[in-house]
């Protein structure tokens, strides 16, 4: 229970029992807390006053003796308030203002209109019988019909036609399309043969040399129709008179083999038959049966034998027979490997698949299940590499690429042996933890990376990655690196060390979780244009994150902010030390704070903090100095603060709104005083005499 401070007791405590004292009734800025003065706490003469004040005017108490002058308006009735019997009787329109202009012109709610009524119709020599109709952009008196008035008679009557003059009949100076003129059909049929011409009878006789062989049916020419000369000629060459003589005898004719041009020929067996000369010469150039190889049948082959290309194998079925790779391949996944080894690594350009997709999956399909993981998988094609699809990580995993420092597209330009992410559908990692697990044993290292707004190396997930390392990685162009706002990634006892260079970040290069990891690289870059990141975002986020350092980070936020740190309790710090964080230079800064910290312990320590608060509003938040505190125990000791160009001295390096602020040897750059601390009432604040501290 809230109490105050004993006099003379509650040493180093006194302060805070006093606030606990006060928040009871009192809200952060001073002011009394809503409901906390019940009525019973006023005076009688107050509690008088107030009840005759609570009365409602009831209705029918208000006479014309109460109301002043010009003090009915439009906005204090309420629609269809003033009815008639309000009005007391003879008020004219004179008397309501501005009625009589408003009825001015107004028709009663009760008439007719005539012809006369209309402004643009001329009426002018209207005779009986005419109509009004809308003709040349205007209306105007019209004949219809003529005779006894039933209808249009008369066509020629109608105003603009003659006789025969309507659309639906055809005239040759109308020229319609759809139809042809009598002159156009005459000329058409002036070239057609009448149906009666004798050249259209099947039975017209053909003149003499005009028919060809191209006019005549096949099989149509029977030996009816030749002439008798044809026929007999015709007979004469079938052979079907009498034989005169053969071979020049005559008689009783004996033929022999001579006779008939066959002197060669004699009656010798196929298989008695000599090889020919020609024969023998060719099949002299032929190799023997048993110096060649045989289709089938079991030889004995002697000497080394070299193949232009590989020979095809089947399936070996005993231990001396030849194995093909795709059966070695198998064999070797089927051991955790996959692919060509070296030692214990599987070379990438050992491994099949259509794609790199398809090759990565295959491997890591192979290897998830094995209770012994010992295989690091290595790029090692000079090449860059694509992938599109994201993998579910397991215990063990082991990558590796050739790892090239990669400078973000200026001088040194991207160089060979990228891993490209361009992942397919909705935004997503190359890679993802199990969900609900623990991962152990992961390594990733060596890889310069060229990213989209698609793709981020690593999507976090309700699993937690244990004793992992993320080691020397370059990431361009990416959506980030780990985890995104909607799902952290959580490390715990992992390592990122290193080089690192995290550039032209398109959302976050992390937002992450968990505790006891080391964020400790050789050298960090990370930095993001303006153009890529809004002013309200930042670089990267911690959240519920605990018992972890990061150092040896250069960051550059420009237009928009560094870090923020959310969540967590107390005395399970993240310290953030030897680290550069700024706006881009003192003329291009960070528009808000650099660093925005609304819970969990935090300490920063011998870093560089500076180039920040030009356009706060431009943020959307309520960003009051470089470091704004709105929660959480802060402590910052032995850093420097650089003022950007145009911001005031009076602009405070630490703001704090909530939470407890712990100050110590702050050294000002730019400054001819002291940096300041600015402290609203809900804050605490504990600084030395580096800095001036100012109270709201």
């Amino acid at each position: 229970m809230a109490r105050l401070p004993q006099p003379g007791g509650d040493v180093g405590s006194w302060g805070d029992i006093l606030n606990d004292y006060l928040k009871v009734a009192h809200n952060s800025d001073g002011t009394l807390k809503d409901g906390v003065v019940a009525e019973s706490k006023l005076s009688t003469t107050v509690r008088s006053k107030l009840n005759q004040s609570s009365g409602a005017v009831t209705d029918g108490s208000i006479s014309t003796a109460k109301l002043a002058d010009s003090a009915v308006t439009s906005s204090k009735l309420a629609s269809g308030s003033v009815t008639d019997a309000k009005l007391a009787g003879g008020i004219s329109q004179a008397k309501v203002d501005g009625l009589a202009d408003a009825l001015q012109d107004k028709a009663d709610s009760s008439h007719t209109h005539s012809l006369n009524d209309l402004s643009n119709v001329s009426v002018n020599d209207v005779a009986d019988g005419q109509a009004l109709v809308f003709q040349g952009g205007q209306w105007g008196a019209a004949t219809i019909s003529s005779g006894d008035g039933t209808g249009a008679t008369d066509h020629g009557a109608l105003t603009g036609l003659a006789d025969d003059d309507h659309p639906q009949y055809l005239t040759a100076s109308r020229g319609d399309t759809r139809y042809y003129t009598k002159v156009q059909i005459d000329d058409a049929l002036g070239v057609k043969v009448d149906t009666a011409d004798s050249r259209l009878s099947d039975m017209r006789v053909p003149t003499d040399d005009s028919v060809s062989t191209a006019k005549l049916c096949d099989e149509s020419v029977t030996e009816a129709k030749l002439s008798s000369e044809v026929q007999s000629k015709l007979n004469a060459s079938s052979g079907s008179g009498d034989v005169i003589s053969v071979a020049g005898k005559t008689g009783v004719v004996t033929l022999d083999r001579g006779d008939v041009g066959l002197d060669y020929v004699d009656n010798t067996s196929d298989a008695n038959k000599p090889i020919s000369t020609a024969m023998q010469t060719a099949l002299d150039t032929k190799a023997s049966a048993t110096a060649v190889v045989g289709l089938v049948g079991n030889q004995t082959i002697a000497g080394v034998k070299t193949f232009s290309s590989s020979p095809i194998v089947p399936t070996p079925t005993t231990e001396a027979q030849v194995a093909s790779k795709g059966y070695v391949d198998t064999a070797i996944a089927g051991i955790g490997g996959g692919g060509s080894t070296v030692g214990t690594e599987v070379m990438f350009s050992s491994l099949a698949g259509a794609n790199d997709d398809a090759k990565l999956a295959a491997l890591m399909d192979a290897n998830r299940n094995l209770t012994m993981k010992g295989k690091t998988l290595v790029l090692d094609e000079a090449r860059d590499y694509t992938f599109t699809q994201q993998q579910t990580l397991y215990s063990g995993f082991s990558l590796r690429g050739p790892f090239r420092p990669q400078d973000q597209a200026r001088g040194s330009l991207p160089i060979g042996n990228r891993v490209r992410l361009r992942m397919t559908g909705s935004p997503k990692g190359w890679f993802i933890a199990p969900a609900g697990v623990n991962t152990f044993g992961i390594s990733i290292s060596n890889l310069s990376i060229d990213g989209n707004d698609n793709s981020r190396l690593l999507d976090g997930s309700s699993g937690v990655i244990w004793t992992s390392v993320f080691r020397d990685i370059a990431v361009q162009n990416a959506l980030g690196v780990f985890g995104s706002p909607s799902q952290k990634v959580l490390f715990t006892a992992c390592s990122i060390d290193g080089w690192w260079n995290i550039n032209n970040v398109q959302n976050r290069a992390w937002y992450i979780g968990g505790s006891d990891s080391f964020i400790t690289p050789s050298m960090m870059l990370l930095d993001s244009p303006p153009e890529l990141l809004a002013d309200n975002q930042f670089l990267a986020e911690f959240d519920y994150m605990s018992k972890t350092i990061a150092e040896h980070m250069y960051v550059t936020a420009e237009g928009h902010s560094a870090f923020r740190f959310t969540g967590g309790t107390y005395e399970q710090t993240v310290t953030i030390t030897n680290s550069y964080i700024e706006g881009r230079n003192a003329n291009t800064p960070c528009k808000g704070a650099l660093i925005r910290i609304e819970g969990g312990e935090v300490d920063i320590t011998q870093t560089w903090l500076a180039f920040a608060m030009t356009n706060p509003a431009a943020t959307g938040r309520n960003d009051g100095g470089v470091v704004h505190v709105s929660g959480g125990n802060v402590y910052i000791e032995g850093c420097t603060y650089r003022r950007a160009n145009g911001v005031a001295e009076s602009v405070p390096f630490v703001y704090v709104t909530g939470g407890k602020v712990r100050i110590r040897n702050i050294r000002g750059s730019q400054f001819s005083g002291k940096p300041v601390v600015r402290q609203a009432t809900a804050g605490l604040v504990d600084a030395d005499d580096s800095v001036t501290v100012v109270t709201d």
